[in-house]
């Protein structure tokens, strides 16, 4: 499956056949389904709880948020997501209008974040990095990757850090954040990339 297929798309169920082998990052993007089933020896793709990941379990394509939401409301508990242990890389709009999402932890093993990651997802309030990431961490609900001091994602409750660890603002790192209003840019930022603060209020 390539990326973008079925972009703005109203289609609430799909089945991945098992001939599937090889589905790309943004392959679910800008979707909201209730429910994705795949098929029986599909090398391609797997479920693991609301968690769609790629077959090996190290990319991070797609989570099903509507059904984990209605789960944490029945415990009276806000919407917290930590990504399996195991993945290593954070698909293409893998949280897009994810509305219901209020919180997020990224894992130890990841060492990429793609674009449009959490867009549109307007009730998410805490971004954190596990202690153990080797390459990203956070602060202010900002998540910094640390080689490059790119914030490469952010949310509504964002507050970048303005002791110069943040020089780039990263590629649609604030997109969909329409509750902001403002933000500060600290004199550190040399680049703002493209759709950095797309659709965002301000």
């Amino acid at each position: 499956m390539e990326a973008w297929p079925l972009e703005n798309s109203s289609i609430e169920e799909i089945y991945i056949p098992s001939s599937v082998k090889h589905v790309e990052n943004g392959a679910f993007a800008f979707l909201n389904l209730a429910r994705l089933e795949i098929g029986d020896g599909c090398t391609g793709l797997k479920l693991v709880g609301s968690s769609v990941l790629s077959g090996d379990g190290k990319r991070f394509l797609y989570t099903l948020c509507d059904g984990e939401y209605e789960y944490y409301k029945t415990l009276n508990k806000s919407f917290a997501y930590e990504v399996p242990f195991g993945v290593e890389e954070i698909g293409d709009e893998a949280f897009s209008y994810c509305e219901s999402l209020e919180s997020l932890e990224i894992p130890a093993n990841v060492r990429d974040i793609g674009g449009w990651a959490t867009a549109f997802c307007n009730s998410l309030k805490a971004l954190s990095v596990a202690e153990e990431n080797k390459n990203y961490y956070s602060v202010d609900n900002c998540i910094i990757h640390k080689s490059s001091k790119t914030l490469a994602l952010g949310c509504n409750y964002s507050e970048i850090p303005a002791d110069e660890s943040v020089t780039s603002i990263g590629y649609a790192a604030f997109a969909g954040c329409d509750k902001i209003s403002e933000i500060v840019i600290p004199a550190s930022v040399t680049e703002i990339e493209d759709s950095a603060f797309s659709h965002c209020a301000a």
